[in-house]
């Protein structure tokens, strides 16, 4: 294994617990690549038609040199670059004005704050409904939320305490990047205090929607049931409608309908078709 970072010669290391080695030069035109890379990726700021060999040539005419540099190019620019005209021009400037709206979870992921996924940062997001109130947070502040422990909310804390990543924050703002979000409240508590497993096949519905909607009413997906979390009894969800409603995350205005399985439980308070739900169910465990 090198030593040395063979883009820019400086020290490469290995973390604690992590099997790939790192170069330790922050303006590595490799590292830097990589965390554009990231930044544009679609589960990210999704910037569709900023591939890596685009990337490599605004890095090569040093059009840009952090990610927010992306959000000051000119189409005069990218039409000078090899393989684009006019309309592609036209496209990737659309696609880059309308990552600016994506949101405050997709932009803390897209940053690449170490441990910080997709998932921790629509938990933040939702937790704190800007990135000024994020960043003001204390380690123990982020540790008193669910989902959050002790290793994101050191490695949050670290990232804003650095004076270049304060300043990035800033000229992303400047360009007109949001970074807000709406406070998450609750539709209601039917699966409070629940462990939620979505199994089968669910065909009108994304399982993230899925996952929102259940999160929205107090409770956890989880992918599975392990040894830690034994199994209870399985109960399907039963909803008003065959069709998938247009106001399938807002609270539902049906009342009980028992024709509709609707039971005391509230299940009808989750818009999701019995019909698409097939031979999938909800299986919820009371957290120990």
């Amino acid at each position: 294994m090198p030593h040395t970072c063979p883009a820019c010669g400086s020290d490469v290391v290995r973390r604690d617990g992590e099997a790939a080695w790192r170069c330790v030069n922050p303006d590595c035109p490799a590292v830097i690549g990589e965390k554009i890379a990231h930044f544009v990726s679609r589960d990210a700021m999704n910037i569709d038609g900023l591939g890596d060999a685009i990337v490599q040539q605004l890095l090569t005419k040093e059009l840009i040199h952090d990610v927010a540099d992306i959000y000051g190019l000119t189409k005069d620019e990218l039409v000078a670059l090899e393989g684009f005209g006019e309309k592609s021009a036209d496209n990737l400037l659309k696609a880059i004005e309308a990552s600016k709206s994506v949101g405050l979870a997709r932009v803390l992921f897209a940053l690449g704050i170490r441990f910080v996924g997709a998932k921790a940062g629509r938990v933040l997001a939702e937790s704190f409904g800007s990135v000024d109130a994020l960043m003001k947070a204390s380690a123990d502040d982020l540790t008193a939320i669910d989902d959050i422990g002790p290793r994101i909310a050191d490695s949050i804390v670290s990232y804003f305490s650095e004076e270049k990543n304060k300043a990035l924050i800033e000229k992303l703002k400047n360009h007109g990047v949001d970074m807000t979000a709406e406070k998450k409240e609750l539709i209601n508590t039917t699966f409070d205090g629940e462990i939620v497993v979505l199994t089968g096949k669910l065909e009108l519905f994304t399982r993230k929607e899925a996952e929102q909607a259940v999160e929205a009413r107090g409770g956890k997906c989880t992918s599975s049931v392990t040894k830690k979390r034994p199994s209870s009894s399985s109960v399907p969800i039963r909803a008003a409608s065959t069709k998938k409603p247009s106001n399938w995350e807002r609270p539902s205005s049906a009342k009980p309908n028992s024709k509709n399985g609707s039971n005391d439980r509230e299940d009808k308070d989750i818009t999701f078709p019995a019909r698409t739900i097939q031979n999938s169910e909800y299986r919820k465990e009371r957290k120990k």
